[in-house]
């Protein structure tokens, strides 16, 4: 309840609050993981946890997810450079995007959940992001079930 308690001290003395987010750890996530929909529902059950925190406050700022990518530790080797982290990658865009003014990567380049590999080349997360941006925009769209558990 630490969270809680912070945002009821800061009140509206910030204008916005970050938090991080993985779906798992690095060196223990599987292929399995990256596209079971109890693995991503972590994302809502995060979400979740901080809205229901907010509520009784009078915080009236921005959410950023603030750091954000597949696996903490580095990425999974093999996967978090591929498509299927994909899965987890743009389930965080879209979900996000209902709760949050901003998302941020972690790392740029440089470990295995990069957006380019250590030749500057782009990993398939960097093609998803492009992607999202030029198809998606800024309007969010309610769609029916989409902030549902196993969406």
């Amino acid at each position: 309840d630490y969270f809680k308690k912070y945002v009821l001290e800061i009140g509206n003395d910030v204008n916005a609050i970050t938090w991080h987010h993985y779906y798992g750890k690095g060196t223990t996530t599987t292929l399995i993981d990256f596209y079971s929909v109890d693995v991503l529902d972590r994302l809502y059950n995060a979400i979740d946890t901080i809205m229901n925190a907010l509520k009784g406050t009078s915080f009236k700022g921005d959410l950023w997810l603030g750091e954000t990518s597949s696996t903490y530790d580095g990425g999974t080797k093999l996967y978090s450079q591929s498509y299927v982290a994909g899965f987890m990658w743009l389930d965080n865009l879209g979900f996000s995007a209902y709760h949050h003014k901003k998302v941020f990567r972690q790392d740029f380049v440089g470990k295995n959940y990069s957006l380019l590999d250590e030749n500057n080349d782009p990993l398939p997360d960097y093609w998803l992001s492009l992607l999202h941006k030029q198809l998606v925009g800024r309007k969010v769209l309610r769609v029916e079930g989409a902030l549902e558990k196993g969406r």
